[in-house]
């Protein structure tokens, strides 16, 4: 399928072409992170390419993204154990360790999203470790071609499991000039999006070990 595109100038012809890699997937949405969200959402924060591609939503969920080839061997049977075992060693990790695993980039991502703000740092801060904690973590499949069964598969994880699951079909185009196109082209929403409740977009730590929400408006206490 092409893509014709109209100037003012007169229109040009955007031909299919293929991936290379894996890793032309990953550092597409590396570099684009508005692929991974639906039309008018917040695109997530680039956190680190190191080990994982790993990014932060706006409420501070880690968003963990695997690049697939269909064409690769054991893409759909292998799918199911990278997603346990990604979520599972997240899980495992406090924000003092994740950062550390990432080259302090944890911590450079939540202060480009706070600014100058210290008390918004702290609160996202406060929230990553409590959705650490709950293992509440976001999985995307990222792919060139979603086929039926991988639908399915995705489908079947999303609806009958705990985990937030997704998947996205990117398509590559290429004009004349040799200039290169991402085009999300397929989605498997989660049924289960995770929504802060009642509005809260953060949670911090009482004094019994537990959590609540917390106002944007508010302050993050350290009461010991």
């Amino acid at each position: 399928m092409a893509i014709v595109r109209i100037g003012a100038f007169g229109g040009s012809c955007l031909l299919p072409a293929a991936f290379e890699s894996e890793e032309e997937i990953a550092r597409a949405i590396a570099e684009n992170p508005q692929l991974l969200v639906a039309d008018g959402a917040a695109p997530p924060v680039l956190v680190t390419q190191r080990l994982i591609l790993l990014f932060l939503d706006m409420r501070s969920i880690p968003i963990v993204v695997e690049s697939r080839l269909a064409k690769s061997d054991g893409c759909r049977r292998e799918i199911v154990a990278q997603v346990i075992d990604d979520l599972s060693a997240l899980a495992q990790l406090t924000v003092a360790q994740l950062d550390d695993a990432a080259g302090g980039a944890v911590e450079r991502a939540l202060r480009n999203v706070a600014g100058n703000n210290r008390h918004d740092f702290d609160a996202r801060w406060t929230s990553l470790a409590v959705n650490l904690r709950a293992a509440r973590v976001k999985f995307i499949v990222a792919i060139d071609e979603l086929s039926p069964s991988m639908d399915r598969q995705i489908r079947f994880l999303a609806e009958h499991s705990d985990l937030d699951v997704q998947c996205v079909a990117l398509a590559k185009f290429r004009d004349p000039s040799g200039e290169t196109y991402y085009v999300p082209v397929a989605r498997v929403p989660s049924p289960k999006a995770i929504w802060p409740r009642r509005g809260f977009a953060h949670y911090e730590f009482t004094r019994r070990g537990g959590t609540r929400p917390i106002d944007h408006a508010e302050r993050v206490h350290w009461d010991g």
